[in-house]
């Protein structure tokens, strides 16, 4: 079975675009190299971990359906037996933001890159 494409979400200016994986939950961010080639550079953010119950839990795949709006993306992840909701959007040009707006109450320390 083939990969599932990635849900995206471009920039206001189209410079940049961000990719959000479903299976994974992986998020990139692809851009112009520095000759200006458009999506020559691919940036593939490391899963976050974050401490629940006093174990690692990494950020998951997508539950449900994405949520598009202007700009901005929000999903929700699997996160151990629950959820966290994500939101990424380009609040200025060439800056991608990624945050959890929503734990969905479970209690967590504080999130690692690996």
């Amino acid at each position: 079975m083939p990969p599932t494409p990635p849900i995206t979400i471009d920039a206001p200016d189209g410079t940049f675009q961000a990719r959000v994986f479903s299976d994974t939950g992986g998020i990139a961010l692809v851009g112009p190299d520095p000759t200006g080639a458009a999506q020559a550079t691919i940036v593939q953010l490391e899963p976050i971990e974050v401490q629940l119950g006093g174990h690692a839990v990494t950020l998951g795949r997508l539950i449900g359906p994405a949520r598009p709006s202007a700009a901005v993306l929000e999903f929700d992840h699997e996160l151990g037996g629950g959820k966290a909701t994500a939101r990424v959007s380009f609040p200025t040009d060439g800056v991608l933001r990624y945050e959890i707006v929503d734990w969905h109450g479970q209690s967590r320390r504080r999130p690692r890159c690996p």
